[in-house]
């Protein structure tokens, strides 16, 4: 698969989901923006330069490890889709609400 990422980039949420995206061949339509919940953290630190420490270095590129683990659901959906019932929807709608534009 080879993914291709721009993280760790300035928003690397946005890169992720569009890695995700791409290695599942869904429409970019699924990539739903949602506003900050209060207390969230403003920017995630992604890729290993934080981890400068020589057992925090990845023993995989973010490429790879990112293909690992979309496989690893894709290969295991009868154990993650039922976790997706109406009380995860319910948390859902809870907690995030879409983005809207300011003016």
């Amino acid at each position: 698969m080879g993914l291709q990422t721009s993280a760790p980039c300035r928003d690397p949420g946005s890169a992720v989901a569009e890695a995700v995206r791409r290695s599942c061949a869904k429409p970019k339509s699924l990539i739903e923006f949602v506003a900050d919940r209060p207390g969230h953290d403003y920017r995630y630190a992604s890729g290993h330069q934080q981890g400068h420490r020589a057992w925090l270095e990845p023993r995989v590129s973010f490429g790879e490890g990112l293909e690992r683990t979309v496989r690893w659901y894709q290969e295991r959906q009868e154990w993650w889709r039922p976790l997706k019932n109406g009380y995860y929807w319910e948390y859902y709608k809870r907690n995030y609400r879409p983005l809207t534009k300011t003016s």
